[in-house]
C-alpha cells in the first residue's frame, strides 16, 4: 500500500443518505488526482459532473475533499450523516499537511493543492 492510501485509510467512511448528492458541488482536482481520473468531465452547473446513478462515479479516485466531507467539524453533513467520531482538527490536520507534501513531491512543486485548500473551505493548514 502506498503512503497516500495510508493515509486514505485514516479516513473514516460513512453511509450517506441515499440518493443525496447535497455535498457533490464543483470540486477542484489536485494535479496528481486528476491524473488518476481517466473519465475526464467538465462540470456544466453546480453539481460534480461525476454524480452518476448510483453515486460517485470515480469514488476510489475521488479527491481529499469529498473524502473529508462529513468527517470533519468544518464540512459536516447538512442531514447529520457521518462517522460515529468526527476526527479531530488535530488528526485533520495532521492527515492533510502529509498529504500536502506527498502530492507537492510527487507533482514537483510546493502549492500544487492550493486550489483545492480554496474551494473546501480551507481545511488546508500551512505551517
Amino acid at each position: 500500500m502506498n503512503e497516500i492510501e495510508q493515509l486514505r485509510k485514516q479516513i473514516p467512511s460513512f453511509k450517506c443518505k441515499p440518493g443525496c448528492h447535497d455535498c457533490c458541488g464543483p470540486v477542484v482536482f489536485s494535479k496528481w488526482e486528476w491524473d488518476q481520473v481517466v473519465d475526464k468531465r467538465m462540470a456544466t452547473n453546480i453539481n460534480c459532473p461525476y454524480i452518476g446513478e448510483n453515486g460517485c462515479d470515480i469514488y476510489e479516485h475521488r479527491p481529499i475533499v469529498c473524502r473529508m466531507f462529513g468527517v470533519v467539524k468544518k464540512m459536516q453533513c447538512p442531514h447529520r450523516c457521518g462517522p460515529h467520531k468526527l476526527l479531530t482538527e488535530k488528526k485533520e490536520s495532521e492527515i492533510m499537511n502529509k498529504y500536502h507534501l506527498l502530492f507537492a513531491t510527487r507533482a514537483g512543486q510546493t502549492d500544487c493543492l492550493r486550489a483545492t485548500a480554496i474551494s473546501s473551505g480551507g481545511i488546508f493548514k500551512r505551517k
